[in-house]
């Protein structure tokens, strides 16, 4: 959950004034964390419908600290299971697409942000993820286990892209897929030394978001800061 922040806030006072209702080591942690976020990566869930693999896929986003996900639900809704997300949803930008037209706005606001699209599929012949440029922010695609993505999620997307499969199954489980495909992604970036992380500024933001996720009332956080600043 996003906390509303005021217009204009000074995240520095902000955060240091909530630091005093968390300890110093999980402030510590917060933004140990928040230094490697990234953006720069981005995952879209096409009509992922079963809770298990919606729940493991945010989990893995949240350890590969790969910060947004953008939720496509033109068909299925998207509802995770908190056993197995185990709250990984609260650390994550969450971006819910609904409708007829979901697919295609969801690509229009990626594209505004110069994201590259890549749809994850074993067919139309696609490149394999090591082959897959990184020069530019990419958005990668995953659908669901039985049907994949849809043909308008396929057709307009930059890029069609697989891992590379050895058996006679010709795709892993989304959950495994999705974790592959991330990892394979932060590895490429790392071994071509590209500075994928948020700023500094975004830095600040999350790390005020996430410690009032972590505090009781934060509303009233927030209103007695501004009470006295």
């Amino acid at each position: 959950m996003n906390h509303i922040l005021p217009k204009n806030i000074d995240l520095d006072n902000f955060i240091d004034y909530l630091s005093q209702f968390i300890t110093e080591n999980r402030l510590n942690r917060i933004k140990e964390v928040a230094s490697k976020r990234t953006r720069y990566f981005s995952v879209v869930l096409e009509n992922i419908y079963q809770s298990h693999n919606a729940s493991a896929v945010l989990r893995s986003c949240d350890c590969f600290g790969i910060q947004n996900v953008y939720v496509v639900e033109s068909i299925n809704k998207f509802e995770p299971n908190a056993e197995i997300a185990l709250g990984a949803e609260k650390w994550l930008d969450i971006e819910h697409f609904t409708g007829d037209d979901a697919i295609n706005l969801c690509y229009d606001k990626l594209r505004k942000q110069g994201y590259k699209i890549a749809a994850t599929t074993p067919h139309y012949n696609p490149i394999l993820i090591d082959d897959l440029p990184i020069d530019n922010p990419v958005a990668l695609i995953f659908g669901t286990e039985k049907d994949g993505l849809s043909d308008a999620a396929i057709e307009n997307a930059d890029f069609k892209v697989a891992l590379p499969m050895l058996g006679f199954t010709e795709s892993f489980n989304i959950s495994v897929s999705a974790a592959i495909f991330m990892s394979k992604l932060i590895d490429k970036s790392n071994f071509q030394k590209q500075n994928i992380f948020i700023s500094n500024d975004e830095q600040k933001e999350l790390i005020a978001q996430w410690i009032l996720n972590t505090v009781k009332d934060p509303n009233g956080l927030i209103n007695n800061y501004l009470l006295k600043f």
